[in-house]
């Protein structure tokens, strides 16, 4: 069955077709009917064609601006104030008497455009008063009874869709945890979220309404017809969610292009939403783009009104970022700081200083160096992470060996202390019951 909004669109394109048919049968007998009038007379059928448009072109205006509607009726409308003004304009006119009106008909009657000038001196007013008619009906009668209307269904039709859109777009924002976008592929990979949500979760994002809600908003845009913001950000949220319980690559990167672009045009209505800009940071970074992604993050880092894990996704985004390591480590230290009980942000230092001792290694052609500071650090820092959240234990060894049985990131961090005692044990798995 066919949609509200595809019912209104099939409706427009029948109007659309009755209104072009009748604009060039208009058009046609308009030009018969100056060449005619204008016969016997040098330019005659030109000038009648230049009143006809003219006046044409009056009736148009004034059908327009008795037709607004919806935002146009606004009191600091531009076309209201035009509206108003030309109300007083006719209004003044008027009242201005017979005599009046009987000297414009007396100037019109003038224009050369019949041969006999006494026919000529009805049939121009008679023209004028006609093609005034047309215009206005063509204007008016369009924008009132077509137009209007159906801007008005398609928009009830999107305001019904979006409602629906806004009700999950809230429950995935309440439901889902913020760490769920912090190096993590997929939300079936956070143990924070429960399974049966889980899947409640991912189902509500493929509904048939909100397929058809995403459908309409890349319609519009493709017709460039104006959203409202708060539709744009619903759609790029709901594209933002769907990047990630999607599990095909493909896939995935269609989504999260979508999301971008979507978010670029919220953005572009309102740079200073920060949230915006910190899911359009996730979507690069997500794709790769390490250094875009992490330069948004840095301009919001010091905006007072920007989420505290902003500081957490830099500890973890300039990791990714040629020699930048440095800067990795003090922002993932700054945040366990204010944020003692977080065991991502010492995960991620520790991180860092694997990869500094790596260099260290490196440089100094050998395999080891056990007394470097950076080694010790990484150490400290990830047994700090680990007594938080004991997988960290997992995580690190997968990141330690050059071809993972489960690939959880996209760099070996710690591939420097495969061979490292301390590293080894501290790592290693631990037998059900044991604890952590």
């Amino acid at each position: 069955m066919a949609s509200e909004a595809q019912k209104t669109e099939q409706q427009a394109d029948h109007i659309r077709e009755v209104f072009i048919r009748s604009s060039l049968v208009t058009a046609s007998v308009t030009f018969v009917l100056c060449i005619a009038a204008g016969w016997g007379r040098a330019k005659g059928w030109e000038v009648a064609l230049i009143v006809c448009s003219a006046a044409f072109l009056v009736g148009s205006l004034v059908g327009f601006l008795l037709s607004l509607a919806g935002d146009e009726t606004g009191a600091d409308a531009p076309f209201a104030k035009m509206r108003d003004a030309m109300v007083a304009v006719i209004a003044g006119v008027t009242g201005v008497g017979l005599a009046k009106i009987t000297t414009v008909t007396h100037a019109l009657g003038k224009i050369p455009v019949m041969a006999d000038d006494a026919a000529n001196a009805h049939f121009v007013p008679l023209l004028v008063v006609i093609y005034l008619g047309l215009g206005f009906y063509f204007m008016y009668f369009l924008r009132r009874f077509v137009l209007n209307s159906a801007l008005v269904a398609s928009e009830a039709e999107l305001a019904r869709l979006q409602l629906g859109a806004a009700d999950l777009v809230a429950e995935l924002s309440s439901k889902l945890p913020e760490r769920l976008f912090l190096g993590h592929d997929l939300i079936q990979d956070i143990k924070a979220v429960d399974s049966n949500l889980r899947v409640q979760l991912g189902k509500s994002l493929q509904q048939p309404d909100v397929q058809s809600f995403l459908d309409n908003c890349e319609a519009y845009v493709e017709k460039s017809t104006p959203l409202r913001f708060s539709t744009i950000t619903k759609a790029a949220s709901i594209y933002y969610y769907r990047s990630y319980y999607e599990k095909d690559s493909q896939k995935k990167a269609d989504l999260q292009q979508n999301a971008l672009d979507w978010l670029d045009r919220a953005i572009g209505m309102d740079p200073a939403d920060v949230l915006l800009s910190v899911r359009k940071a996730d979507i690069l970074y997500a794709q790769g783009q390490y250094r875009t992604a992490s330069k948004i993050l840095e301009d919001l880092n010091d905006n007072p009104e920007s989420p505290q894990y902003v500081t957490e996704w830099l500890g973890l985004y300039l990791l990714f970022v040629p020699n930048r390591t440095a800067d990795a480590i003090k922002f993932s230290k700054d945040y366990f700081t204010r944020f003692p009980g977080d065991a991502s942000s010492p995960y991620n230092a520790a991180r860092g200083y694997a990869e500094l001792y790596r260099q260290e290694c490196d440089v100094s052609g050998v395999v080891a160096i056990p007394a470097s500071t950076n080694r010790s650090e990484s150490l400290r820092y990830l047994s700090q992470s680990i007594a938080l959240d004991p997988t960290g234990r997992d995580w690190a060894r997968e990141e330690s060996v050059a071809v993972p049985e489960i690939k959880h990131s996209s760099r070996q961090w710690f591939i420097c202390l495969a061979n490292d005692t301390e590293f080894k044990s501290m790592t290693a798995p631990r037998a059900v019951g044991t604890g952590s």
